[in-house]
């Protein structure tokens, strides 16, 4: 069976260039190259691909499971893709050899629980994974993992934040991470949680395939009414679940909500928060700022200032739906 032509490497090189961008190499504490595992673990998180453009959660949840003493093994990026990506541009071939080469991997660590991410492998994995593989493992979204033990989180600083959660309705699954992301977030201690903004027209999560479905005009005032409900609910914040919610919320400047991921809060409250350079360089759309910010970052991953620069123009000076190829799945 022929492939599609969509742009397959155009879609994982742009994950790629814009973790370059954010990340520094040595502050990359998870495993994006497999390795045959030395020992057992009792847990996999899987991160998923997307999450790298917002790399500072994937340092974050890393450092929330590591504040825990799980015995666990993060993984990321292109070499662990569930297959989700080729799964829904009709190549099914390669979305099945993409899968059980993850699986493969997953399974070699042991593990009897895989912690997921991403909503899109999530939701990959419920749909067509364990359905048709049958792995040896079990899959529980990061939020219900983690409210779960709350109570064993070694909170140390209040944060004094009244904060409404942009979640998702409709699906079962997604409905559950609500239920537990703001379980989760009751737990911060200082931390006032006032209800949910939630559009049901958005689907599972806030991705450009959703939005180029609905058109940007139309995302762009149900975003600004749901962050209306949440001033109106008296919030200084704005609590995403997803990273892709982040990613598209990113750039919103009115109303004048904080933006913070469920995990950066968590992470607040836990002394271990990291930088959000990817909400930094959209709202600025400046290259010079991107480029300056992110010096140790892409200098890191051996680009030179110049190389840099592109791709602060390509990624962050326009708007990624004037960007051909960038349809993201997660």
């Amino acid at each position: 069976m022929l492939m599609s032509k969509y742009d397959y490497a155009g879609y994982f090189n742009r994950i790629r260039e814009i973790e370059r961008l954010v990340v520094p190499a040595q502050e990359i504490n998870w495993l994006e190259q497999y390795a045959k595992p030395e020992k057992s673990v009792d847990v996999v998180l899987y991160l998923g691909c997307n999450v790298l453009m917002t790399a500072h959660l994937a340092r974050e949840v890393v450092r929330v499971f590591e504040a825990l003493g799980v015995s666990f093994a993060a993984v990321g990026g292109p070499q662990f893709c569930c297959g989700i990506v080729h799964y829904g541009h009709g190549d099914r071939g390669a979305s099945t050899r993409l899968t059980q080469a993850t699986v493969a991997k997953f399974e070699s660590f042991g593990a009897k629980e895989v912690v997921m991410w991403c909503p899109s492998c999530n939701k990959h994995f419920d749909d067509v994974i364990l359905r048709e593989l049958q792995p040896n493992f079990t899959i529980t979204h990061a939020t219900a993992y983690l409210a779960a033990r709350a109570d064993r989180l070694p909170f140390r600083h209040e944060v004094h934040r009244t904060v409404a959660l942009h979640s998702h309705c409709g699906r079962q699954q997604q409905e559950a991470d609500a239920a537990a992301g703001r379980t989760l977030l009751e737990a911060i201690p200082g931390l006032r949680v006032t209800g949910l903004v939630e559009d049901a027209e958005l689907d599972y999560h806030c991705s450009n395939v959703i939005i180029e479905k609905i058109g940007l005009e139309r995302f762009h005032a149900i975003r600004h009414r749901l962050a209306e409900d949440a001033a109106a609910q008296g919030a200084d914040s704005i609590a995403t679940l997803y990273h892709s919610c982040h990613r598209e919320w990113s750039d919103m400047r009115e109303p004048a909500l904080d933006l913070r991921s469920y995990i950066s809060l968590v992470s607040e409250s836990l002394g271990i928060s990291e930088i959000d350079r990817y909400q930094q360089y959209r709202r600025s759309r400046d290259v010079d700022v991107t480029v300056g910010a992110g010096r140790e970052a892409w200098h890191s991953h051996g680009l030179t200032e110049e190389q840099a620069r592109a791709l602060a123009r390509k990624h962050f000076l326009k708007s990624r739906y004037e960007t051909k190829g960038s349809v993201d799945s997660g």
